[in-house]
């Protein structure tokens, strides 16, 4: 044997460990996350504030696999002209205007959720609020409009519209929304109606609503955080 051969014979041996380790790397793919089942509306509404919470640059593989891959996900938003207008976004698209904010870090939770269904169909009117850590005080609140379908096994997403409350919205004259709750709690008294915490007392007709459209001081909120 040549002085040739057994210097290649030696840096075979040295090289292999390393060579079979970069072959099993590649084979072996990072396992994928193991995402919450949808099986039922009320694990679909757990899923949805799983999947969108977190650092803003997070994995969305389970953000995709609660959305059908041609759904919609819909901000309904003041233009700088002043009228209100939906950005329409498909799921890459928020997933890219979200990952711009890097890795800042938001929680979602749907706190009431209003549910319609009619066969595979389901509606779900629900108010979320936005806070910077599981148990920290919401900073952002609003209201979620889910359209999920069913496909026998799962519940899905196939369109997603919201509106973050903001100051001096009152169209609508909806009580789910905090702001519409924040009036409801003052101790107003007005021709025919009567405002306290006392949930018996919180009928008021809608003139005297219209009334209260722009005196009361309503808490500044930020826009909502999904808004790119």
């Amino acid at each position: 044997m040549t002085a040739l051969s057994r210097i290649l014979i030696v840096a075979l041996a040295v090289a292999a460990p390393a060579l079979a380790a970069q072959t099993a790397s590649t084979a072996a793919p990072a396992p994928a996350p193991a995402c919450p089942p949808t099986a039922t509306l009320d694990q679909l509404i757990t899923a949805i504030d799983a999947a969108v919470s977190g650092p803003a640059d997070k994995d969305r593989t389970c953000l995709r696999d609660v959305l059908l891959p041609e759904a919609r996900l819909i901000p309904v938003g003041k233009r700088p002209d002043g009228t209100i207008a939906p950005r329409i976004l498909s799921v890459d698209g928020w997933i890219d205007a979200v990952r711009k904010r890097g890795s800042g870090v938001f929680y979602e939770r749907q706190i009431k959720v209003k549910t319609e269904v009619y066969g595979p169909v389901a509606h779900l009117w629900s108010t979320y609020e936005v806070r910077p850590t599981p148990d920290g005080k919401a900073e952002v609140r609003g209201i979620n409009s889910i359209q999920a379908v069913y496909d026998g096994a799962r519940w899905r997403v196939i369109e997603i519209t919201w509106h973050a409350e903001e100051v001096g919205w009152r169209r609508g004259g909806n009580p789910q929304t905090e702001e519409i709750r924040f009036i409801y709690s003052l101790p107003i008294r007005l021709p025919g109606a009567v405002f306290s915490k006392n949930p018996r007392c919180r009928a008021l007709p809608n003139s005297a609503l219209r009334a209260l459209r722009y005196p009361l001081p309503v808490e500044p909120m930020p826009w909502h955080a999904f808004i790119p």
